[in-house]
């Protein structure tokens, strides 16, 4: 039996499965994004300035530690700065070197902690020159002078009597050249005796003076005031030249004259 003869319709009824809505799709930029920000935020954590700065920059300073001791660090990152005065002119050869070859303790071993160095000395201020001496007086001058004139002149010894105060007459011309260098010195002046370190030492003082005094009238005598002259006797307290050889005893044996000042 047919369902059109019957006056019937056949139904078919058909199920339809709807699909569930996709994800929407999410940009690779995105991704990139997101890593750069985990980057930065590791970056501005704490943690990541223990673990890179700080041993960059125990590394720099221990490097520096040795001769450096004025060298400043600064560090950002694994960039090392170094700053500060130099305390002299290329003190601050070999700091950046130093600092490069510095090794820090890392989980991959010993490795240089800084990725840069650079340096920013400064140089310091030149101290100001100091003020100039002060000229010497003219007096001075001249008493210096005076000296050694009169050093110059005494190279002769003046001659005396053997164990006397007699100035002898060969020595008469050098006491003309004497008094005359005496003549141009300022002020007071010195006469000074002195013996060889044979006999009495009391003896010797006086015989000293004895001759320093005959001296300063011979000078006396050549027109040059008395009172411009101070005599003394050292004996054998002075000498310039070894007592033991004849030939010492003779340099010992002599008249100093010198300006006072």
């Amino acid at each position: 039996m047919s369902g059109a003869a019957d006056g019937q319709t056949a139904v078919t009824i058909r199920r339809i499965r709807r699909r569930p809505e996709p994800l929407p799709f999410l940009p690779v930029g995105g991704v990139l994004v997101l890593a750069l920000l985990g980057v930065v935020a590791f970056a501005c954590w704490p943690f990541a300035r223990d673990w890179i700065e700080a041993p960059t920059r125990a590394a720099a300073e221990a490097a520096l530690a040795d001769g450096y001791g004025w060298v400043r660090v600064a560090v950002d990152g694994q960039e090392v700065v170094l700053s500060g005065t130099l305390p002299a002119l290329g003190a601050d050869a070999g700091a950046e070197d130093a600092v490069r070859a510095a090794l820090a303790e890392t989980w991959l071993g010993k490795h240089p902690p800084a990725w840069g160095v650079t340096s920013r000395f400064e140089m310091a201020e030149a101290p100001p020159d100091p003020p100039p001496a002060p000229a010497p007086a003219p007096d001075v001058v001249a008493a210096d002078q005076c000296d050694a004139a009169l050093a110059a002149l005494l190279r002769e010894p003046i001659r005396f009597d053997t164990a006397s105060a007699t100035v002898q007459a060969d020595s008469f011309g050098l006491l003309d050249r004497i008094a005359e260098a005496a003549a141009t010195c300022p002020g007071r002046m010195r006469i000074e005796g002195h013996t060889d370190a044979q006999g009495d030492a009391e003896m010797n003082v006086a015989l000293s003076q004895a001759r320093a005094e005959a001296v300063r009238d011979q000078l006396v005598s050549r027109g040059l005031e008395a009172d411009r002259f101070d005599t003394v006797g050292r004996g054998a307290a002075d000498p310039v030249a070894d007592d033991a050889t004849a030939e010492g005893r003779a340099q010992n044996r002599r008249i100093e004259i010198e300006a006072i000042r």
